[in-house]
């Protein structure tokens, strides 16, 4: 057996300024982070030594798995109580407690017999260059607790048998975990809609929204009311401004349209958090905005800019009528489920929630994707996509999806004006509103290293008796930092 020299880091390896830790391979870290004296003493009785190995000194540990993927964990963001990671390079990284080590440790390294396989690596110099050859023991279970004493070994790794057998998935994930994971990439998402590509110009004409993802706004107030997974999540937390916009169907009559949409614009900034499940194969995604519907949320003035300075353009007439001024305060919430998966393709069953002054509505429905992507579960985007040195066809993804929504429709502000402020000149009457609104959407998601571009053909039925279906297009852009 042949020692590779990247398995486990040296100490010398780990003092550099970045302080990061590389695991290419199957891998045991045992981090020096809020564990119970207690288990301490029970876990590393023989020689009475602290619980963490000397590569816990890093600040980041970096996990590369097979595919080609890099996963990062700033170790300051792992708030569980005595926390141990191990690591499969075709699973990846898993966070799991003292009380949840030995099940995952059977779960990733089945042995026939009772026994671990410890590697020793202890360096011995030659004439000419620095060899560190492995020195192999068989120990005999010495168990307290059920855990297996490790405490003999400050650098150690189990070797992955060739006859790894797949077990049945078992609970491998702590239920201790005061906090789950908070990521610490950052990203910008910038997103456009607009029916010019259908030619349409009516209805829901133009929305935009940026956001910026950071850990740091997990530290505000407003993350407490968003949904994460808990436990076993990784969580990524942004800050994101909205602007939406619609028109009746005759957009250059000034004059009010019995039975036509209302005009009306709001504009929103709030937070937003998707958090990932791994283990129940669950994505998470909440918001919680602010904002006004009105004249002064600005729709009006920016559509009527926009149409001044396009050539051979006129601006629309029917903003003087638009709804009265209110306050918005909006809470979403979507869960995606996995469904069926195969080779290049899975589908998803979904529910979502919308409650507040903007809409209060729920919905259900079912997608699929069918390409080269990461599963939408662990589907990180583009956050995790840094590699070292992997070829062309590993940074670039791609793949196709549809997906269609049923909505239960109680309430929509832009239809029927404001809870507050109830002196809009024109709306609809509740009576005149579709209860059940079908949406659906199909295009393609595309991306390279840290760039991500989304193409999205929407289609939606009639919201109201008198109208009719609409279609629009949505950009968005992902970029990772």
């Amino acid at each position: 057996m042949e020692y590779e020299e990247d398995k486990v880091p040296k100490k010398d390896d780990i003092a550099s300024p970045e302080k990061l830790s590389i695991y290419h391979h199957p891998s045991i870290i045992i981090l020096d982070k809020n564990w119970d004296p207690s288990e301490k003493d029970s876990l590393l009785n023989k020689e009475d030594i602290s619980p963490a190995v000397s590569v816990s000194d890093s600040d980041i540990l970096q996990f590369i798995t097979t595919a080609g993927d890099t996963i990062e964990y700033q170790k300051k963001q792992i708030r569980s109580k005595n926390p141990i990671i191990i690591f499969s390079p075709d699973d990846g990284p898993v966070l799991t407690s003292l009380e949840k080590f030995t099940k995952l440790y059977h779960f990733y390294f089945p042995l026939e017999t009772d026994t671990v396989i410890i590697i020793k690596k202890e360096e011995k110099k030659t004439d000419e260059i620095t060899k560190a050859p492995q020195e192999i023991e068989i120990i005999e279970r010495e168990t307290i607790d059920g855990i297996t004493s490790i405490s003999t070994f400050p650098y150690f790794e189990i070797e992955k048998k060739d006859t790894l057998r797949k077990k049945a998935q078992i609970d491998i994930y702590p239920e201790n975990l005061s906090y789950p994971i908070i990521n610490n990439n950052q990203a910008l998402l910038i997103r456009f809609d607009n029916d010019f590509w259908d030619y349409t110009d009516y209805y829901y004409t133009n929305g935009a929204a940026i956001g910026y993802t950071h850990p740091i706004f997990a530290s505000s107030p407003v993350s407490r009311l968003l949904v994460s997974n808990g436990n076993s999540g990784v969580d990524y937390y942004g800050l994101q401004v909205v602007q939406h916009m619609y028109t009746g169907l005759q957009p250059k009559v000034d004059t009010i349209v019995q039975g036509d949409r209302p005009w009306s614009a709001y504009t929103t900034i709030g937070q937003y958090l998707t958090s990932y499940d791994i283990q129940h194969k669950i994505k998470h995604y909440s918001e919680f905005n602010i904002g006004l519907i009105g004249r002064e949320s600005g729709g009006g003035f920016v559509q009527n800019f926009v149409h001044v300075i396009l050539p051979n353009n006129s601006a629309p007439k029917g903003w003087d009528n638009q709804i009265a001024t209110d306050i918005i305060i909006d809470y979403q919430y979507k869960i995606l489920k996995e469904f069926y998966s195969a080779n290049h393709f899975e589908s998803y069953l979904t529910g979502s929630a919308q409650a507040g002054t903007l809409r209060d509505n729920v919905g259900w429905g079912f997608g699929l994707r069918y390409g080269k992507f990461i599963p939408f579960y662990q589907d990180v985007s583009i956050y995790h996509r840094k590699r070292k040195a992997a070829p062309y066809a590993r940074k670039f993804r791609y793949n196709l999806v549809f997906n269609i929504e049923t909505r239960l429709i109680g309430y929509d502000a832009t239809l029927q004006g404001g809870m507050f402020n109830k002196e809009s000149v024109y709306v609809l009457p509740s009576a005149s509103l579709n209860r059940f609104v079908l949406e659906s959407y199909a295009g393609f998601e595309v991306s390279f290293g840290q760039w991500e571009l989304q193409f999205l053909q929407y289609w939606k039925s009639r919201e109201f008796h008198t109208g009719e279906d609409h279609k629009y297009v949505s950009v968005k852009l992902n970029v990772a930092f």
